[in-house]
């Protein structure tokens, strides 16, 4: 018993030892030695607007950022390099915020105690008034803080570390414009993708964009040409892989996979994409720089590798609740249905009622249909698609008397070719529809 008692006394001996040092430390980074206003700032006369240049010394480098002509560069080896101007913003903003929390030490003997002595960072900003240093040493013991002093003094304060995150632990690049391209998207007025050894051109003309030297029945879907350019013209740098490269073949540069070439009124700029990374990003580069970036896979498939990947695939453009007949022929058997006042009726028997769901689901099915595959625009035959006599034809006529026929042809592996009637263009999509279809039944009989 008594055994247990000693080992008992001897831990709450040493529990009582560990609280009081946990709390003398809290006290000392609460109250440090001395006691001050809380709201005065470490550089109380420095304005963010003021500042002009700041130096970032690293241990093993250095980082030199600088304002010209209301610019922010980034240095590096004697070049300058466009800044990230809400990276600069948020240093420039953390500089005017950093706030004494209090007063560590009036005149530190060691400043290693401190992490001083071989700092995190040091930090020059100047301004037209003058110089203003401030090294960043490590975090308090219980992490409330972290030690900075200023201008090399003896002085150690502690400051919340929000305020330093900005320029703590970075590269240049971290600094660096990782927007590729610059560009005003009301002013672009024409695209030119390559990609597989193809080449094709899309012109914006009142507003539209429309294929060069393409027929006017191939229509390219406005939305997506949009959001193709937004992605390009939203292109972020995932990684600055290299600034002057040796050769472009290590990067599959010389020959690119695929290239986008942009319009800005009479200029343009051509986006190079080369290999692809183990990580899945591509190597990329513009044509009239140097430097050699990634960016993800996303923006890569992005590119068209043929005018149909960005061509309309709905195949025909009606408004269901407009349709005024619809005709159905397969083989001998013809079925006609029209629409009288709000309600459907065989046209062989006037008073004859349709069955209003299957035909209302028939007609979404109808504005629906997509293309899965363009074909052949210019057949020399529709024998080979089973066009040149369809099994089955769907007439729709429109509020203005206009006719629409769609033509199935030969079925396959769950699709069927496809024409409009008066088109020459064949596609392919899925057979769905034609179990919608049974002339020979009386499936659409109320």
């Amino acid at each position: 018993m008594n055994k247990h008692l000693k080992r008992f006394s001897a831990t709450l001996i040493a529990a009582l030892v560990f609280i009081v040092l946990v709390g003398y430390l809290f006290l000392f980074e609460m109250r440090g030695n001395k006691e001050i206003d809380t709201r005065k700032t470490v550089f109380p006369s420095v304005h963010s607007s003021g500042i002009d240049l700041i130096k970032l010394k690293y241990p093993g480098h250095e980082v030199t950022l600088m304002r010209d002509g209301g610019k922010w560069f980034v240095t590096k080896e004697s070049k300058r390099f466009n800044a990230d101007e809400s990276v600069i913003g948020n240093i420039l903003s953390g500089i005017s915020e950093i706030k004494i929390d209090k007063i560590a030490s009036e005149n530190a003997s060691s400043l290693d105690d401190f992490g001083l002595k071989s700092p995190r960072v040091e930090a020059m900003f100047k301004t037209p008034d003058g110089e203003y240093k401030l090294s960043v040493g490590s975090e308090t013991p219980l992490g409330l803080g972290t030690y900075v002093n200023v201008g090399g003094e003896d002085r150690v304060l502690i400051v919340d570390e929000t305020a330093l995150m900005p320029f703590l632990d970075k590269t240049e690049n971290d600094f660096r414009d990782k927007r590729i391209l610059a560009l005003n998207e009301d002013k672009i007025n024409k695209l030119i993708f390559r990609s597989n050894q193809l080449s094709f051109e899309v012109d914006r003309e009142s507003g539209r964009w429309v294929g060069k030297d393409m027929p006017d029945y191939v229509q390219l879907d406005q939305d997506r040409v949009t959001l193709i350019l937004k992605a390009f013209l939203n292109l972020k740098i995932d990684n600055f892989e290299i600034d002057e490269p040796m050769s472009l073949s290590a990067y599959g540069l010389v020959k690119p996979n695929a290239e986008i070439e942009i319009f800005e009124d009479d200029n343009s700029i051509r986006v190079l994409f080369g290999n692809k990374k183990e990580n899945g990003d591509y190597y990329i580069k513009l044509d009239s720089e140097s430097p050699v970036y990634s960016v993800s896979e996303y923006v890569f498939v992005q590119i068209p590798e043929s005018i149909d990947d960005i061509r309309v695939r709905k195949v025909v453009d009606i408004d269901p609740i407009k349709v005024r007949e619809v005709e159905i022929r397969e083989g001998n058997n013809d079925l006609s249905m029209r629409r009288i006042g709000d309600k459907w009726r065989l046209i062989t028997d006037g008073k004859a009622k349709v069955n209003e769901t299957k035909i209302k689901d028939l007609l979404n099915e109808i504005a629906n249909l997509e293309v899965e595959t363009f074909v052949d625009d210019n057949p020399p035959d529709l024998a080979p698609y089973g066009l040149d006599r369809p099994e089955i034809q769907i007439t729709v006529t429109g509020p203005d008397d206009e006719k629409i026929t769609i033509l199935f042809g030969r079925k396959g592996e769950k699709k069927v070719y496809t024409k409009i009637s008066g088109q020459d263009s064949i596609y392919k999509m899925s057979d769905v529809i034609l179990s919608k279809i049974n002339v020979s039944g009386d499936e659409f009989g109320k």
